[in-house]
């Protein structure tokens, strides 16, 4: 049994030995079921890796489509990616998967004994790994973990070590030999490493978790082969939690145990069963950032859910609740109060509670001072132009929408003006922004006079590469037309130009603040270099 810090021992109650603790004291862990999920697309999975990014998503590699599912954290399939292959994107026994803080994907593709790297909506970034023995080169690898720094551990399994790698895939190190000695390895199956640098390695072949530092120097060990406290059957996932826990995925006894960072048994749960909280072969353990433990449950074709005692459910209000704050008001407490209140107790409000206290009275100015958005309003308008742009290069309404659902993106009013310039359908903008109406649009003052023309600079411009080919055309009255193709992906707007000075132009696309093609250097009377997201372009003059 876990030990009880600042308890005093009772006495024989009814034959049973109970604690009488302080006000107060922390009594001992435990976890609860709190749910499970299937794959909800048609092919019972088989879990054999389970991660969690910062946002709460849930990406699970399994082993019976070879391929990668992400999950909300409710369980609701959002989407998955992957087949049986050996080319980018496909997978042959992928046997796990990390994410690192900026929400890139990492999934240990075992039996073509490299590592791919994603990006949070399945886009390949990367790969690195082939069959053999040598540095950078894997012998069915089986588990990686990413630190702070976005290094990457991997398990290398039949190598019977642990390599590491930048983010990359650069390698930097190795440690671990065959053996069952200290530092020693037995095909290690998975890797996890703590906000200090400590990495914690679940020996599979040895029945035990080895501790090393950063640089691969043995610290501590635990574990031996066995059922009882703190023994393991073929200890398959670990990882450790934001406090420094560990959670091992005993796989062979069917359960899950925590302990602290130098061994010691915290806490236990899980039987062999197909029941709540029951499980058969429990390949991986994960840990979300609010203290969920989710686990992949390997025959039973499941991931299972549990909460601490104690914990906050997932999406439980902290601080007021909207109908606490209309209550303030009807009873005359003032604004400040009522700011001060919210301030103190950490009231988080989103987009829609905010709107239901604009229509219980509040003042915008009272609305201004609670709202606080994910983003910073430069962020938002990024990803709003990022929206536009998929828009303009052919992706549908309804993946755009999954995406906005996917970062749980709550817009703005004013958010809908920008929506209606990158011409997206009313439909869509009512969905994001229930409140808006489309406006007239203005009529065109014929009678305008045209922009001034620019001298020498007006006319065709064109730039060509192996994979590009852009043409762009500066109007004499002051607008341009940009029309790229690479491959299969065609990018065409249009918008205004003006004369700076006598060595560069700016120019600003249409219906989107934010795509300014910046800073545009003439050259020469028939060069012309635009910088495009750290890219230079240079354009050669069309000969009428």
């Amino acid at each position: 049994m876990p030990s009880m810090r600042n308890a005093i021992p009772g006495a024989l109650l009814y034959a049973g030995l109970i604690f009488l603790c302080f006000p107060g004291a922390e009594s001992a862990i435990s976890y609860s079921f709190t749910g499970k999920w299937y794959s909800s697309s048609g092919t019972p999975m088989y879990p054999t890796g389970v991660a969690v990014d910062s946002k709460g998503n849930v990406f699970v590699t399994d082993l019976n489509t070879h391929s990668v599912h992400r999950f909300k954290s409710d369980g609701k399939l959002l989407f998955k990616w992957g087949a049986q292959g050996s080319r980018d994107g496909e997978f042959d026994k992928p046997a796990c998967v990390a994410v690192d803080l900026k929400g890139n994907v990492y999934v240990v593709d075992s039996a073509n004994h490299r590592i791919q790297k994603f990006d949070s909506a399945g886009g390949f970034l990367g790969k690195w790994g082939s069959h053999g023995s040598g540095d950078g080169e894997f012998d069915e690898p089986s588990g990686a973990a990413v630190d702070s720094t976005g290094n990457v551990y991997v398990a290398d399994r039949y190598n019977d070590r642990i390599q590491k790698f930048d983010s990359q895939g650069r390698f930097l190190m190795k440690f671990g030999k065959k053996g069952r000695g200290d530092g020693e390895l037995a095909s290690p199956h998975d890797v996890a490493v703590d906000s200090a640098g400590n990495v914690y390695v679940a020996d599979y072949g040895a029945d035990r978790i080895q501790k090393f530092d950063s640089q691969g120097k043995f610290r501590l060990k635990w574990g031996s082969r066995g059922t009882g406290d703190g023994q393991f059957r073929d200890p398959n996932g670990v990882t450790v939690d934001a406090e420094g826990n560990v959670f091992v995925a005993d796989m062979g006894n069917s359960r899950i145990q925590m302990f602290d960072s130098q061994g010691q048994l915290l806490t236990k749960w899980g039987t062999k069963g197909s029941g709540d909280g029951e499980f058969d072969w429990p390949h991986d353990v994960a840990v979300a950032s609010d203290g969920t433990v989710l686990v992949a449950d390997g025959h039973n074709t499941r991931i299972q859910k549990f909460r601490r005692a104690g914990q906050k459910k997932t999406g439980e209000r902290k601080g007021l609740t909207i109908e606490n704050i209309v209550l303030l008001k009807e009873l005359g407490i003032g604004d400040d109060a009522i700011l001060e209140k919210i301030t103190s107790s950490g009231t988080m409000l989103s987009a829609d509670e905010i709107g239901q206290l604009e229509k219980a009275g509040f003042s915008e100015g009272f609305l201004s001072k609670v709202q606080k958005p994910a983003e910073s309003e430069k962020d938002r308008l990024k990803l709003i132009s990022g929206l536009v742009l998929l828009k303009r290069l052919g992706v549908s309404e309804d993946v755009i929408l999954q995406k906005v659902e996917e970062r749980g993106i709550a817009f703005l009013p004013g958010d809908a003006i920008l929506l209606e310039r990158g011409d997206f359908s009313d439909e869509f903008i009512r969905k994001v922004c229930p409140e808006w109406v489309r406006g007239e649009k203005p009529k065109e003052d014929k009678k305008q006079e045209k922009k001034p023309a620019e001298e020498g600079l007006a006319g065709t411009w064109k730039m060509k590469a192996k994979e590009a080919e852009i043409k762009l055309v500066l109007a004499s009255d002051g607008n341009f037309h940009w029309h790229s193709e690479s491959g299969k992906d065609v990018m065409d707007f249009k918008g205004a130009w003006k004369k700076v000075d006598d060595e560069s132009i700016s120019m600003k696309a249409e219906g989107n603040p934010l795509s300014n093609l910046v800073p545009c250097k003439l050259v020469d009377a028939d060069t012309l270099e635009i910088e495009l997201q750290g890219i230079t372009l240079q354009f050669k003059r069309e000969e009428e």
